[in-house]
């Protein structure tokens, strides 16, 4: 083997290990952008879950408040007068004093558990005295209130749930039990509003398993043919906390997130579907898997290219080290091919550069693949010069000649450089898309209150839902010169995100708006607004908009939480979101926060959510 031989060998090797490495490295890093995605929705999913059992836990916390006012007033009553004056008790109820627009009815229940008065006129006495909200008051209930799971009427034949509260006589014996009645739908109805797929599952469920309402997917469950759930270990003693399991309920694996109700020893569970959880995350895995086949295959061609490039040029060199008088011609030849392949790798290369696109990849792709059409026309021209000084230099000369007349060869010199520049500059478009991405996706991991720059944040927010808006509308910001403040970033971008993506929804089907964002300081805060000049909002939607659950888009798109949550964040910083529309014209949003907080290491709690 000789030295030209070996080194052509060695070269090819090389080559053919830098193109296995690239392909190599590209689905390393496929694969750990998918793992990392994965967490990072499950994360939101979680968060999305953790705000919906807050607001649970608020709405069923408030309903025991409004009966427990109700049960006080005829505690009071009773414990004062006894039975001898139902008549005025009547009239508390006839006149509103006491509310009982959420309630089926209020009733008492004598010591003897004769249910002997009920608000409604159609009363009559009934034995309840075998009731489970009547006998857990026989011994002081730790609770106050308890909060049955659903019984049969024994005169209405219908499924409720009683609320209770002991009556006691002077020393402390007891007196009665006091009754508010609850339509088990009254809970059902509020799950109706919570989205959380098909399978999703929402209930009131005692510590012990024992379940007051239950709702999974549309079908809501209100009598006792419930069994009993099987909580993980350890929720009991727990104020709030997520987990995931296919044995709660119906062998169906889900996320769920849990909030204990205040001084009850009842829990609000949530949970949806871990596939539906993780949607999104499956259609961009298949996006991940096409883009890495088609790189990996664009490296192959290059490097098959390339070592037929590196072959042709050997076998050329070696031909004009044996011809003195073609010897300054092999040389400006070995030069230009050397100029060529270099080029060469560096189209190979792009492959690494392009390895971490997720989003916005089809345009500057699309161009690389034309160019390299025009590549492949130019390199058979290339070729056939090469072929012609190869094979006999002296006959060949001036077809050759010719053929570099006809090809208008040094135009096509210039033109490749042009057409890899311009190649290059699509992978780097590529490679700035998925930088913007990381970082965001980085950013949403800190929760710790640290100074920052919030024109960084909207500017990389921007990027990151740039896919989201560019169709809509142009974006313009006109930023002042804003300090530092002290604040949690991925909070304030969650609100920056919302408050962007709701513009650009905005704006009407077929039409280009324009998305204003400004920014200033006044005093000693800053502020920020988002204007838009889509269809504005009605002065009916402005007073709801940030109810939690409140949306006018279509079913499916939003939770109906994005508003309310980037109200929270804002009002846990200190500061204020406000908003002013008119229909037909657009709608503004200002943003203030205060520069310096005065406690940052013992911040509220605020999470992040998207709509």
């Amino acid at each position: 083997m000789n030295f030209y031989t070996f080194n052509k060998n060695k070269a090819n090797d090389l080559l053919v290990l830098v193109s296995v490495t690239l392909v190599c490295i590209i689905w390393l890093f496929i694969n750990f952008r998918l793992e990392e995605d994965k967490g990072l929705m499950l994360n939101q999913s979680i968060s999305n879950l953790k705000n919906i059992a807050i607001s649970f836990k608020g709405h069923s916390e408030t309903t025991i408040r409004n009966s427990d006012e109700a049960l006080r007033i005829v505690k009071f009553h009773y414990e004062q007068k006894g039975a001898s004056d139902f008549k005025l008790l009547n009239e508390y109820f006839d006149q509103n004093v006491i509310d009982v627009s959420f309630f089926n009815q209020v009733g008492i229940i004598n010591a003897q558990g004769i249910y002997e008065f009920s608000n409604l006129k159609s009363h009559k006495k009934i034995d309840l005295s075998d009731r489970e909200h009547f006998k857990i008051h026989k011994e002081i209930y730790p609770y106050g209130i308890y909060l049955s799971k659903p019984v049969l009427g024994r005169v209405s034949k219908k499924w409720s749930i009683q609320l209770t509260k002991r009556l006691n006589k002077p020393n402390g014996d007891l007196l009665g039990v006091a009754v508010v009645s609850f339509d088990p739908n009254y809970f059902t109805d509020f799950h109706k509003q919570i989205d959380l797929g098909p399978e999703g599952f929402t209930s009131v469920v005692g510590s012990d398993g024992y379940v007051r309402t239950l709702r999974v997917g549309n079908i809501s469950k209100i009598d006792d043919s419930v069994p009993k759930i099987n909580l993980p270990a350890g929720v009991e003693k727990m104020q709030s906390g997520t987990f995931t399991s296919d044995h709660l309920f119906d062998n169906m694996k889900r996320i769920y997130a849990f909030e204990k109700i205040s001084d009850q020893p009842l829990l609000v569970v949530v949970g949806m579907l871990e596939k539906d959880a993780l949607f999104e995350y499956e259609r961009l895995k298949k996006s991940y898997l096409i883009f890495g086949f088609l790189i990996s295959i664009l490296i192959i061609i290059f490097s098959l290219s390339a070592i037929s490039m590196l072959n042709k040029a050997r076998q050329l060199n070696l031909e004009l080290l044996n011809s003195s008088q073609e010897k300054q011609r092999a040389q400006d030849h070995e030069l230009e091919m050397s100029t060529r392949l270099t080029q060469s790798e560096k189209m190979a290369a792009l492959g690494q550069l392009a390895a971490g696109v997720a989003h916005e990849i089809n345009n500057p792709i699309a161009y690389v693949s034309s160019n390299l059409s025009t590549l492949k026309k130019y390199f058979v021209i290339f070729n056939q010069i090469i072929d012609g000084f190869a094979k006999d230099p002296h006959s060949k000369l001036q077809e050759t000649a010719q053929l570099l007349k006809t090809s208008n060869y040094d135009h096509l010199k210039t033109d490749v450089v042009s057409i890899l520049d311009e190649s290059q500059e699509g992978i780097v478009r590529v490679k700035t898309i998925v930088n913007d991405l990381k970082n965001f996706s980085r950013l949403e991991e800190s929760s710790d209150w640290v100074l920052a720059n919030l024109h960084k944040g909207i500017q990389s927010t921007l990027n990151v839902v740039n896919f989201e808006v560019k169709y809509h509308a142009e974006v313009e910001c006109l930023f002042g010169d804003l300090p530092e403040i002290t604040c949690i970033p991925s909070q304030l971008n969650q609100v920056f995100l919302n408050l962007i993506v709701n513009a650009a929804q905005a704006i009407p089907e077929g039409q280009f708006g324009k998305i204003l964002i400004q920014s200033g300081v006044l005093g000693e805060r800053v502020w920020i607004e988002i204007s838009d000049n889509g269809v504005g909002i009605s002065d009916e939607t402005m007073k709801k908009m940030f109810d939690p659950f409140y949306t006018t888009k279509k079913v499916g798109v939003g939770t109906g939480l994005g508003l309310s949550v980037s109200l929270g964040i804002i009002q846990k910083h200190m500061g204020s979101l406000t908003a002013k529309s008119i229909l037909g014209q657009g709608s503004t949003f200002r943003i203030e926060l205060p520069i310096a907080q005065d406690h940052p290491n013992t911040p509220p709690d605020a999470q992040s959510l998207s709509s």
